[in-house]
């Protein structure tokens, strides 16, 4: 009876990571909101959230995901690097520093 909950339990946990799992809209959210502050952080630019804006929008449709069904991993290369970010439960995670494009 014990696996059985146990089990129920882990499904459930599955099935929330994978509703939870962020898509390529809410992305491109992250990435307005990632380029403004990496462009001036702690401050409430207009230019920054402008230029931000823009890479939300070009940055959303240039992205590559990888799905894992309960998370995912998004690429982008900007000049000449590649940032990768993890998508899991609504949240979005730089992994590491940009590294060169070979």
């Amino acid at each position: 009876m014990r696996i059985i909950r146990v089990l129920s339990l882990f499904l459930l946990m599955l099935a929330g990571l994978h509703f939870s799992n962020p898509g390529p809209q809410q992305f491109s959210h992250y990435l307005s909101n990632y380029v403004a502050q990496e462009l001036n952080p702690g401050s409430d630019d207009v230019i920054a959230k402008g230029l931000g804006k823009i890479a939300g929008a070009v940055g959303g449709e240039l992205a590559t995901r990888h799905d894992l069904f309960v998370a995912s991993i998004y690429q982008i290369d900007v000049l000449g690097k590649r940032h990768t970010f993890l998508a899991v439960v609504g949240q979005f995670i730089p992994l590491g520093k940009p590294e060169a494009i070979k």
